[in-house]
Formats: structure tokens, sequence, C-alpha cells
């Protein structure tokens, strides 16, 4: 009896011991599954809008460099609204993500998300444009946007060299890339105003239905123009839009900015002068990049610039897919 009893006992200890291995065997294996999980790491990409064909492939380019690098990505667009954008940028911490790549919607209006990012030690580099507070971000890879500014107004000048009546499109005022863009030609226009003279110059809005406004009312008073400047492509083909409902086709060239496709078409059937080529995937690629080293704790540049190139019927077929 006493022997019957003895082994229930030891019998009981020994499934005892197999239950409690089992559960620590469990744990461990759970705590090394979520590890593994944590350890892939996640992006959050945030882009202004998706107006224009240089948005839709940096941001395509931002996502195909995130797969090729093995991270997450997850895309978050704010439809040109500097509140919208923060807020997504707040939701994408509050859901831990490890790192932000961002275009953002207003050089000062976003503030409060590079604070948020700062705050939770999350790595928030800038792709395209510039923030106010700068110092505070990661990192800025961009086109050097004034370069290119300069390099279409000295194609101006070189296409009509006893001068011109230009019309300027701008993107909104006071973002980034319109203020370096303009830069850009006022360096080259610098002393020569009187034989390269602004007749009109209006806000745009990066878009072809606000250029073609503008533009048809310019054309509408009757006032010479012989070129057209405009701060990107997506006004170019508005402009293009104008011209030709006017007629004017064989009057007046065309400049835009980012070398869009269906610009580099315009610019190969004589339509369009010339863009200029901004690397979207140098950009995104470059971002990306900087964004992983920084996540796994690697010191990064705090700048880099991508230079421009100027985009004309004689190398045009070179940029065409």
């Amino acid at each position: 009896m006493k022997k019957r009893t003895l082994s229930l006992i030891l019998s009981a200890v020994l499934c005892m011991a197999l239950a409690l291995a089992g559960c620590s065997s469990q744990k461990e294996s759970g705590e090394e599954g979520g590890k593994e999980e944590k350890e892939k790491i996640s992006l959050a990409y945030f882009g202004p809008h998706q107006d224009n064909e240089y948005q839709i492939s940096l941001r395509e380019a931002v996502e195909a460099a995130a797969k090729e690098s093995g991270v997450d990505v997850k895309v978050y667009i704010a439809d040109n609204d500097p509140a919208k954008q923060i807020s997504q940028v707040e939701q994408a911490i509050a859901e831990g993500v490890d790192g932000i790549v961002i275009d953002p919607v207003s050089f000062e209006g976003i503030t409060a998300a590079v604070t948020a990012a700062k705050e939770a030690s999350i790595p928030f580099v800038t792709v395209h444009e510039l923030v106010a507070t700068q110092d505070e971000c990661t990192a800025f890879v961009g086109s050097d946007l004034k370069t290119g500014g300069k390099l279409k107004m000295e194609q101006v000048m070189k296409d009509f060299p006893d001068g011109a009546q230009m019309g300027l499109l701008y993107g909104p005022l006071g973002q980034n890339a319109q203020i370096d863009i303009t830069d850009g030609y006022k360096e080259v226009l610098a002393g020569n105003e009187d034989k390269y003279v602004t007749v009109f110059d209006g806000v745009g809005n990066w878009n072809a239905e606000d250029a073609l406004d503008l533009v048809s009312n310019w054309l509408s008073t009757g006032k010479k123009i012989d070129a057209l400047v405009c701060n990107n492509d997506g006004m170019a083909i508005g402009a293009l839009q104008a011209v030709k409902s006017a007629g004017k086709q064989d009057e007046i060239l065309i400049y835009g900015l980012d070398a869009q496709q269906d610009v580099l078409k315009e610019i190969k059937d004589g339509n369009i002068r010339a863009t200029i080529f901004n690397d979207y995937q140098g950009e995104a690629d470059t971002a990306v990049e900087l964004c992983i080293k920084a996540i796994n704790g690697e010191e990064v540049e705090k700048e880099i610039m991508i230079d421009p190139k100027v985009v004309t019927e004689e190398n045009v077929d070179e940029y065409i897919k």
C-alpha cells in the first residue's frame, strides 16, 4: 500500500514537472517569436498629396525601396492638409512605427509632428521638402531645387538670347520648393531684368487646372508672352492646354520641372520646350536607407542633395520610360 502511494506521488510530481517544462518552453517560444516580430522594421511614409505624377512616383519609389530593403511601410496621404498630416504622424507613432519618411505638406505647419517624433525617439527623415524645424529632424534628402530653377532660367536665356517677355507660374507661396525654385530664377535674372521681363506671375498651386485658368486669363489680355516658366510640370501641362486653346503654341515656349512622363512626351513632340529632371527614385532610395540606418543606431548625414538635369528635345529619349 505504501509502495503504491509513493508511486502515485512520484507520478504526480513527474507530471507537474513536465507541465511546468512545457509552460516554460511555450513562454520562451512566445518571447522569441515576439522578438522576431519586433525586429522586423516598420516605416511610415507621409506624402502631401497625389495630385501629380511626381508625387505618385515618389510614393511608389518609397514603397519599392522599403520592399527591397526588407522592411514594412505604411503610406499616409495628407490631401494638402497640415493638420491631417500631423494627425497621421501621431497615429503612426501611437501604433509603434520605427521610423518616418515624410514629404511635408508645409514648411512651417507640421512642427507638432516633428516634436512628436522627437519625443518618441523615432527617426524623422524629410524628403523632397524641408521643414522649419529641420535641425530637429534626423536628415533631409532632396533634389537641389534652387539649382533646378537656375538651370531652367539659363535655358530660357539660351533660347531667347535677345530677351523675352515671361509669365511665371508658382507653387503655393511660402512652400520650400516654390521658394527655392524661384530663388534660382532670381539668381540667373539678376542684372538682366530689363531684357527678361516678368509681364505676368501668379500661383498655379502645382496643378494643371489652376495653371490653365491662370494662363487663359493672361492670354485674354492680348499682352505678348514669349515664355511660360512653371515651378513644376503639373502647371506646365495646364499652361500648354491654355496656349493650345488660344492657338499660340508656335509663339510661346513652355518650361516645367520634374520630368513627368506626360511632359517628356510633349517635349518629344515639340509642345513643351524643357523640364528639369528631379530624381525621385534617388530621393526615395536614399531617404529609406538613411531612416533604416538611424533606426539601427547608425550615424547618418544630415543633408543629401541630388543634382538635377535639364531635359530638352535633344536628350529627352534618355528619360522616357
